[in-house]
């Protein structure tokens, strides 16, 4: 991707991008597309909290908040790797058969206050959100399920879901897709990440068991042209939202539609069929007799060289970026 080759000069307001369970921190596909967005972050614990609200960037706010389906005061499960904890109890019947099952041991429980995404977005004067990430250990859907409101005008979501109980009676990708799916989005694509079992020990080669994937979801540009009030602005930061994982398709039609129905005018239009053009990736060698071959032996090779470890077969990308 061009690091913002024509992208700023084309919006008027910031991309609003929230970011909820943010500790790997925030993907830099943001950065790489343009330098006019800003980050809604959120952390529960106090010194947590002011440790990362001292080291951010001026289009960075950090709001000092736990998230669910409600207010109120949960416990939460620190465990022994700080990423995988959560507001749900580790399922260790589950955990104990694969490796290193150890990062889930709790180390201490504390109790976290929560509300809910729609009233701290409200609180805080945080409108017009165009992207949400959660990544939260469990408790995606019930932070969702708190975001209703918001979720009227969101374009995308990154989620992570879990397709087997990692935690004790999470809610799993069956629940999560159901719920967006009323809310007008469409799975566009899944990062899978797969397990081993341990009875394998390290010698074993191919995939595990897909047990969890960072879940991709969009408005399509048909349902995005048809949401109420759509106006110019939201069809511009639709695009970007596009564009940033890679789908030059979905923007191009997206123009298409939005032009055709009065939504974009002509010379935005033009700009943005420009910006598709240099963001779509180019196929540098044309097709010839024996390119799938070649393509399958080299996979081959790849795979046979391939770093071993547990979570083997884990997919590198999410999007087309």
């Amino acid at each position: 991707m061009r690091k913002n080759t024509g992208i700023n000069s084309i919006i008027k307001t910031p991309l609003c991008i929230v970011d909820i369970g943010a500790s790997g921190g925030i993907s830099p596909r943001w950065a790489k597309l343009t330098s006019n967005y800003k980050t809604i972050l959120f952390e529960p614990h106090l010194e947590a909290f002011k440790k990362l609200n001292s080291a951010v960037s001026d289009n960075q706010v950090v709001l000092n908040s736990g998230l669910s389906d409600r207010s109120g005061n949960v416990d939460f499960y620190l465990c022994k790797k700080q990423m995988v904890s959560s507001m749900f109890i580790p399922d260790f019947p589950f955990i104990n058969k694969f490796f290193d099952p150890e990062r889930y041991n709790i180390v201490k429980t504390c109790k976290i206050l929560t509300d809910t995404l729609d009233s701290q977005l409200l609180k805080n004067n945080i409108g017009n959100v165009d992207f949400i990430k959660v990544d939260t250990q469990g408790s995606e859907l019930l932070i969702l399920k708190g975001g209703e409101n918001t979720l009227k005008n969101v374009i995308g979501l990154e989620v992570e879901v879990e397709f087997v109980p990692i935690y004790e009676n999470q809610p799993l990708f069956t629940d999560v897709d159901e719920f967006v799916k009323r809310f007008g989005f469409t799975l566009f694509d899944l990062k899978r990440y797969f397990w081993t079992r341990k009875d394998a020990k390290q010698n074993f080669i191919g995939k595990g068991q897909i047990v969890f994937a960072d879940a991709l979801y969009f408005r399509t540009p048909e349902n995005i042209c048809s949401l109420p009030d759509i106006s110019e602005e939201k069809i511009i930061h639709s695009f970007c939202v596009y564009l940033a994982y890679g789908y030059t398709d979905s923007a191009l039609t997206l123009c298409n539609l939005a032009y055709t129905g009065n939504i974009l005018s002509k010379n935005m239009y033009d700009k943005l069929i420009l910006l598709v053009g240099k963001y779509a990736k180019k196929d540098f060698i044309p097709n010839f007799k024996g390119r799938g071959t070649i393509y399958n032996l080299m996979a081959i090779i790849l795979d046979i060289l391939s770093p071993r470890s547990w979570f083997e077969g884990t997919d590198l990308k999410i999007g087309n970026q």
